[in-house]
């Protein structure tokens, strides 16, 4: 979960701020950190996802995006962009990925599908590697 949102953040990256502001680092040290922290868990802990927890991290995310479309409608905020495509401090359309998958609200359904496409693809080193194992 964390490593296909932090892909799609770091693609197209949602800075009001530019070099060298607090929030410009804050962002990316956030969620290049995100990677890190799941390197280490991986090598230090040894920690593999199965393909259970990934069915499991999806039903999370949507539980996730159903409590942050609440707080977006009480802040009049659009966190996860699921109020509408993100806009910059001037109100101009900020190009991502989302302008490919229809207007608003049909993107969210089509997110959705990408989100499982990055899980699946975010899981398939560990699928290969499961299974490499079990041969040995």
């Amino acid at each position: 979960w964390g490593f296909s949102g932090m892909l799609q953040a770091s693609i197209t990256p949602d800075i009001a701020a530019g070099f060298p502001h607090f929030h410009y680092f804050r962002f990316w040290l956030g969620h290049q950190g995100l990677i890190l922290a799941l390197v280490y868990a991986t090598v230090v802990y040894d920690i593999r996802p199965s393909f259970k927890s990934l069915k499991k991290s999806f039903i999370a995310l949507n539980i996730f995006l159903g409590f942050a479309t609440i707080v977006n409608i009480l802040m009049d905020a659009n966190y996860f962009w699921i109020c509408g495509k993100p806009v910059n401090q001037f109100g101009e359309h900020i190009p991502t990925l989302l302008d490919y998958l229809g207007p608003w609200p049909w993107y969210i359904i089509s997110a959705e599908f990408v989100a499982l496409a990055h899980f699946l693809l975010a899981y398939s080193p560990f699928y290969f590697m499961n299974k490499r194992r079990v041969k040995r």
